[in-house]
């Protein structure tokens, strides 16, 4: 396993983590077992970077990530998120206000059963607050000694340089692959400006790039939309992915493309990814 400093000032971690969007959010059930096998092998192999957020299976991801942590916490860096909430009657709602802020907080320390967040993320910018008060509130916590590093998630340039001038941010966590590429024009420069990591997820395109959204399962069928419509936009991308195969431009496999994804994704000293 290779390993990198999380920006300027943040933890050396492993070049890829282990997320838990796509194995959570409205995908159907997972067995909780075998997601805390799978942790402790990503452990044995070296993965240092372990991501959730509180809104993942309402909470349960956290704990189930807590029990996976037990007698290995001092192994690994715990990120966690706030602010990003599924309403319930299918809508979203941001949260970025300062009393907001800590008492997210409490409520993930006390699911992931541990004292101290390493890299604690607010999951998405709460149009309605400022992000200088957001953010505030977030060194709020580092000085308690509660939060160790503060990131951002799915930031735009002048949000990032805003949240700067607070507290100096350790990671921003946006989507990156072949697939989605929209932040090499401003987000991407904007990280290296700043002396922020960038901490990439679904590098593989939900399984887009490694072929995997193929045949419907019966998760599929119990999964909520999310699945389905990430097959609707597969079926569209494996049309262009071939296109470009075709001419040369992207492999004919998936297992090709796959090793192209990781190999993109290897450039610069501050990116880790999360599979």
């Amino acid at each position: 396993m290779k390993y990198r400093k999380l920006g300027k000032n943040g933890p050396a971690v492993s070049a890829i983590g282990l997320g838990a969007g796509s194995a959570t959010t409205n995908f159907g059930e997972r067995d909780d077992e075998v997601q805390i096998a799978t942790v402790h092998r990503a452990i044995d192999l070296g993965v240092t970077l372990f991501d959730t957020a509180d809104r993942y299976m309402k909470g349960r991801h956290e704990r189930m990530l807590g029990r996976a942590l037990k007698g290995r916490r001092d192994k690994v860096v715990v990120c966690t998120k706030f602010g990003n909430i599924d309403n319930p009657d299918g809508t979203k709602a941001y949260n970025g206000r300062p009393e907001y802020v800590r008492s997210a907080c409490e409520g993930s320390l006390a699911q992931l059963g541990i004292e101290t967040i390493d890299l604690y993320y607010l999951h998405r910018i709460d149009p309605d607050v400022p992000i200088e008060d957001t953010v505030g509130a977030m060194a709020g916590l580092v000085k308690a000694g509660k939060v160790r590093w503060l990131g951002l998630s799915e930031a735009g340039p002048n949000s990032l340089r805003r949240a700067s001038k607070i507290h100096p941010i350790t990671a921003l966590q946006t989507e990156y692959s072949l697939w989605a590429r929209d932040v090499e024009d401003k987000i991407l420069p904007a990280c290296r400006e700043l002396g922020i990591g960038f901490v990439a997820y679904s590098p593989l395109g939900r399984g887009l790039l490694a072929r995997q959204l193929r045949k419907k399962s019966r998760a599929d069928q119990a999964a909520g939309g999310d699945r389905r419509e990430a097959r609707r936009h597969a079926r569209a991308g494996r049309a262009r992915v071939a296109r470009l195969a075709r001419r040369g431009r992207v492999p004919d496999s998936g297992h090709e493309a796959g090793k192209m994804a990781r190999a993109e994704r290897r450039g610069g000293r501050s990116r880790a990814r999360q599979k």
